[in-house]
């Protein structure tokens, strides 16, 4: 894979006629594209956490929406338990009315 990068850096440089900045056949030039290829590896790796990270915290922002907390303060005199029947029954789902007439 670095021979092959090496061939493709070698046929830019031709085709612009420009003197390489690190001599590729040299230990310096090798180490600097092994670095490049190990950057944008970790950089690639980097962006696939960030993108699952995003998606996790909208999927959990859309559940937090979706939530309801019912609070029913106990009051003296009182049943709870008629309290929490109530609570339910306006909270349930009514069947949607039907769209107005135009």
């Amino acid at each position: 894979m670095i021979e092959r990068a090496a061939k493709v850096f070698a046929l830019l440089r031709r085709r612009r006629g420009a003197a390489p900045i690190v001599p590729e056949k040299s230990v310096a030039g090798r180490t600097l594209l092994l670095m490049i290829t190990i950057m944008s590896f970790l950089s690639a790796v980097t962006l696939g956490g960030v993108v699952l990270v995003q998606k996790s915290a909208i999927a959990r922002s859309s559940d937090v929406g979706r939530e309801l907390t019912i609070q029913i303060r106990p009051v003296e005199g009182e049943v709870m338990d008629s309290n929490l029947r109530t609570a339910v029954s306006r909270r349930r789902p009514r069947p949607a009315s039907p769209p107005p007439a135009l």
